[in-house]
Parts: structure tokens; sequence; C-alpha cells
């Protein structure tokens, strides 16, 4: 989860979808029901991925499909609420790699993306990404990302733009950075008018916290969310790279939405705190989970 991260990365922008600026998508993403299918040769994985809400009508919000192994990874979303993303990705040798994306419904409006990227690991892992888009229906697009990492730093920088808008980078730049204190993290980061905030208490056998919020400052649309196990706390979810990919996740928005659910944090005790608003209305909740052994 650390140099191809980038790799599933096609801003929103290039996607057509709208920024996280209204207060329905400023609501936190559905968790999801996950079936996972290992075939034991030759080291192929089948993933199968559902997610749902209350939604009547429309009760499955997506199907993803996973096919893969170390070399190659095939993987769609058919959407119900958007397009559907499709991508083939091939791992090459020397750190490097190609991946074709498709977006859209195969009805002559599909927008296609060739990506590919190179790392150069060390003490500091460095990342190059880059990439166009072409549809038939739409200007050309690029893509540039460079990307560091070290035990305590993380650094990213991207910029997404239409051909006839190469010399006029106006709300194209994307950017986020994180810094590990060794029991704490800051990180933030920029999306379009979008701005990103995460914190995060790590590295203690009994507690653990994960805290991000989204400023739009454009609309004022806000919304948190924040996660915390108390005892025997998940120490891969309470960790500098799920941190750094947080910072990732929300200043370059990826083409295949990852879902944060209570259950990750795995303490004993777990708390949930998020809201959502704008200057006219305000959404809280709270969640509380309890993990205790009642039978022998």
């Amino acid at each position: 989860m650390k140099t191809l991260l980038t790799a599933l990365k096609i801003a929103s922008a290039l996607s057509g979808q709208p920024d996280i600026d209204t207060l329905a998508t400023q609501q936190i993403a559905q968790d999801s029901s996950k079936i996972e299918i290992i075939q034991d040769a030759p080291k192929l994985k089948l993933n199968l991925e559902t997610g749902a809400s209350n939604i009547f009508a429309q009760p499955i919000q997506y199907q993803r499909i996973t096919l893969g192994n170390d070399n190659f990874e095939l993987k769609y979303d058919f959407n119900k609420q958007g397009k559907d993303i499709g991508r083939l990705k091939v791992n090459l040798p020397s750190h490097t790699g190609l991946a074709l994306y498709k977006q859209g419904e195969w009805d002559g409006q599909d927008k296609f993306f060739l990506e590919g990227w190179k790392s150069i690991p060390g003490e500091t892992n460095f990342l190059i990404d880059a990439g166009l888009g072409y549809g038939k229906t739409t200007e050309p697009q690029y893509f540039a990302i460079g990307k560091a990492t070290n035990k305590n730093i993380f650094l990213e920088l991207g910029i997404f733009e239409t051909g006839k808008n190469l010399t006029d980078f106006h709300n194209s730049i994307y950017a986020g950075a994180g810094y590990d204190f060794g029991n704490a993290y800051l990180g933030g980061g920029r999306h379009h008018d979008q701005l990103v905030g995460v914190t995060g208490i790590k590295g203690f056998e009994d507690f653990g916290n994960l805290t991000y919020g989204l400023y739009n400052t454009k609309t004022d649309n806000w919304s948190f969310k924040s996660q915390t196990a108390i005892n025997n706390a998940n120490q891969g979810f309470f960790s500098k790279d799920l941190l750094d990919f947080v910072v990732e996740y929300f200043a370059v928005p990826s083409f295949f939405p990852t879902h944060f659910t209570p259950q990750m944090t795995k303490g004993d005790l777990t708390l949930k705190f998020q809201g959502a608003g704008n200057p006219t209305q305000t959404e809280l909740e709270a969640m509380i989970g309890v993990d205790n052994e009642i039978l022998p």
C-alpha cells in the first residue's frame, strides 16, 4: 500500500466527479461488505466487494471485482450513482509499471487514461507518476505526480489539466504533506477549493486515534470524522502508512474509493464521531462499540 497508492490516482477533476462541496456528498462514505476468495494457484486472487446503503430503491451502490497477482491486476467498479471505472495494471521490472483506465458506460462517451510510474526505493522513497487521458467528446487531459516518503515525512504534489489550459494552472494543483512525530501525526492538503486536515495518535498498545476534517473555502461546507480505539488498538490502522494514505486520498482522490469502518480500529472499546454542515445546517453523529468476551 505504498508506491502503488499513487498509481491508483486520477483526480476527480479528470473523472468529472464534483468536489466534496455539498452537504450530501460531505457525508462519510457508506461502509461496505466484503467477500474475499483466495485462489491457491498460481497466487491468483479474486476479490468481490459490494457497497450497500439504506436507499430502498437502490440498496446496492456499487459492485467491485478485482482479479490479479503480483504481476498484474484487473479491477472494475460497477457504479449505480456514477460512471463505471475499470483498470488494467501491470508491474514491470526495475520498480516501474503501466496502467490503462476506462471510465464510462460503454456508450461512446468513455474516457481512457494511460499511466506510467517509476519508484526509487531508499532511505527516502520517491515516486514519479504521469499520464494522459483521451475521450471522443473531451479535451486531452494530462497529469503528473511526485511523491517522497521516509520514516517521518510524507510529501506529494500533483498537477492535472486539460490540453487547452496547460499554460494556466489555476485550480489544477493538488498537494498533501504529513509529518510523524513518533506518537503523534499531523498532515494536511489541498484539492481544488477543499482543504484537508489529518491528525493521529499512534504507537500505543491501548489507545489510538485518527481524525480528519474537510473544509470547502468556496461553499463553507465542512465535515469531519474521528475514530478512537481503547485497549488492544489496531497498530496497522493507527500507523504512519495509513495516516499518509488518508492525506493522499483526500488531497489527490482515487478512482476507487476506500471505506474506513469502526471495526478496523479493533479496540475493545471503539468510539466514532462524525459530522457535516454548512453555514445553515449541521449534522453530528456518535457511535460506540464494545468487544468483550461474555462466554468462557
